[in-house]
């Protein structure tokens, strides 16, 4: 329950929330290939961050659908991991690095099969002409995967947390990629459909379609 927004009297104003927190994510870099028909994700995620206060390890979470096949940093080279049954966490060692403070880029590579939670309908409301034409008949909608926040399709510290993002998106070539951001590139390479985007400025959730 908030009683007072205020700051007392002689206090500063300015707030920062992310002065509470140990790992601070600034940018994601994910390179995606999908494979929608299996249910196939198969991701690599470069993480640029800024450790506040020295740590052993880190605790990430990654839903358990995903087999983590490698976990490295620019910094410290390979790291030992462990998964976390069960809660969908990820346990990384930092190793030599333990104590750092400062700026840091992890690189995690997955992969596996995940079926993303579906997403609930809106109701869709049709005046005018539009009743007129379309009647009393249901609007059939393609199916869509959605890879939403609801469950951890990529690594993530904190769920509040807002971070740059730039993704490249591998799919076969009757699909489409859509997600928040600008749009930077869509082709045909080697017989499958690339997309990027870029998320700036930084978002809380990363979520394509």
């Amino acid at each position: 329950r908030q009683i007072s927004l205020y700051p007392r009297e002689g206090r500063d104003t300015d707030y920062n929330e992310d002065e509470t927190r140990p790992v601070d994510v600034l940018e994601h870099d994910l390179r995606l290939r999908f494979d929608p028909q299996r249910f196939l994700l198969q991701a690599e995620d470069t993480m640029k961050f800024r450790l506040d206060m020295g740590t052993p390890t880190l605790r990430l979470r990654l839903h358990e659908d995903f087999t983590v096949e490698s976990v490295s940093s620019l910094e410290g080279g390979q790291h030992l991991f462990f998964r976390i049954r069960h809660q969908d966490g990820l346990l990384v060692s930092l190793g030599a690095l333990s104590g750092r403070i400062g700026e840091m880029t992890l690189i995690v590579r997955y992969s596996g099969l995940h079926q993303p939670a579906p997403v609930e309908r809106g109701v869709m409301q049709r005046t005018g002409a539009d009743s007129d034409i379309a009647g009393d008949e249901d609007v059939v909608l393609d199916p869509a995967l959605v890879y939403s926040n609801r469950t951890a399709w990529y690594p993530q510290f904190n769920a509040d947390d807002f971070a740059l993002a730039r993704l490249r998106i591998d799919l076969p070539p009757e699909y489409m990629a859509l997600t928040g951001g600008q749009r930077t590139r869509t082709g045909l390479q080697g017989g499958r459909n690339i997309v990027g985007y870029v998320q700036d400025p930084p978002s809380k959730y990363i979520t394509p379609a």
